[in-house]
């Protein structure tokens, strides 16, 4: 019996296991660790979702702009994606603690979502993701401040993604203006004025 009884006790449980894995992790923000995951799937589902539905002028002109997209947008549009996806899986788990934190965190997300799919379909979508990151950013620290919220891995993995997506966000676009217009081509033929000497 002893042997066994110290074997048992070498064997971690299930629940240390767990804190092992989500050291760092506060338990309501834990669901936000499954968005990395799910995100490349649902991006690729939805846009191919949308490809079959083609045959609608809105669909095929919101695929026409986003095909036209340089990669810097696509890269901030899934950045985007990725803390609003984090936010919207924050809203369940606070839902029986702070139901108005909870519907903050889902406009919140739900914003972010849009304006990551507006992304350079939408010629505002700049203007409308920095003052959006902006107080997503500040409301953190603020809620950091009055103890409303405890720092964790998962809050700051989120913090850094949108102070780096409102950093790209800010990057200058390429400019768009037309080059000059060509001079035109010497053709090499002498235009002589007056007539031509008679013999």
């Amino acid at each position: 019996m002893g042997p066994h009884l110290y074997l048992h006790q070498m064997q971690p449980t299930p629940h240390a296991a767990a804190a092992g894995v989500f050291a760092g992790v506060a338990p309501l923000h834990a669901p936000a660790l499954l968005v990395p995951l799910i995100l490349p799937i649902a991006i690729g589902s939805g846009l191919g979702l949308l490809r079959r539905l083609t045959r609608w002028r809105a669909v095929a002109m919101y695929l026409a702009g986003h095909d036209c997209t340089s990669s810097l947008t696509r890269v901030t549009a899934v950045l985007l994606l990725l803390a609003g996806g984090i936010h919207l899986a924050l809203v369940a788990p606070h839902l029986a603690i702070d139901p108005l934190l909870a519907v903050l965190f889902g406009m919140d997300g739900l914003a972010l979502v849009l304006v990551a799919g507006a992304a350079g379909v939408w010629s505002g979508w700049r203007p409308a993701a920095a003052p959006l990151l902006v107080l997503t950013l500040a409301a953190y620290l603020a809620s950091l401040a009055t103890g409303a919220e405890s720092p964790d891995a998962v809050g700051t993995a989120a913090y850094l993604i949108e102070l780096i997506t409102l950093g790209l966000v800010w990057v200058p676009r390429p400019s768009t203006r037309s080059p000059p217009p060509a001079e035109p081509a010497h053709t090499g033929v002498i235009q002589v004025a007056g007539a031509a000497p008679s013999s």
